[in-house]
Order: structure tokens, then sequence, then C-alpha cells
């Protein structure tokens, strides 16, 4: 897969994918909300909200990393065409020839 020139940053990339995942901050919302209504731990709250953040992070590294692997340059190989450019003379001695 070939990489843009533009780098969106790993706080933008982070930030876009928090927005396009907002059902992952449910759980956490609903922990806060049982802390307010019932007194349960607030660190809950805070942990599913952490443990949700920290999956969205994995799963980045985890594609960036993979698509690191699909960038790499290949070996520059001998041009072994027989039909190649190089056998052939430029275009400037053909026309010079034809006219």
């Amino acid at each position: 897969m070939r990489r843009t020139r533009r780098s969106g940053g790993f706080f933008l990339c982070l930030l876009l994918n928090v927005l396009l995942n907002w059902e992952g901050v449910i759980p956490a919302a609903l922990l806060f909300a049982l802390h307010r209504w019932r007194g349960w731990p607030l660190w809950w709250a805070g942990a599913a909200l952490a443990l949700w953040i920290g999956g969205l992070i994995v799963w980045m590294l985890v594609l960036g990393w993979a698509s690191d692997c699909g960038s790499r340059r290949d070996e520059p190989r001998e041009n072994k065409n027989p039909y190649s450019a190089r056998q052939y003379p430029k275009k400037e001695h053909i026309t010079e020839r034809n006219e």
C-alpha cells in the first residue's frame, strides 16, 4: 500500500479514531452514571475509558506497522528486457534519418 506524503500525525489520527469510534465510551459513561447514582468507584469508569483509548492506540500502532511492511522499496534489478529503450538509438537520430 502506498504511503501518502502528508502525515496527519499520531494525535490527529487518534482524535479521528476517537470521533469515529465514539461508541467505545458508552461503558465508561454508564459506569460514571452508576458512580453518580449508586456511588460505585470512579476508577472503574476511568479504567473503562483508559482501556478503550488504549485499545485504539494499540490498533493504530498495529495498522501503522502493517503499512510500513508494505512500503519497503525493492532492490534495483538488472533490466533483462530485450526491447528496452537502451538498446535503440534516441528518437533524434531516427527523425534525422527519415528526413
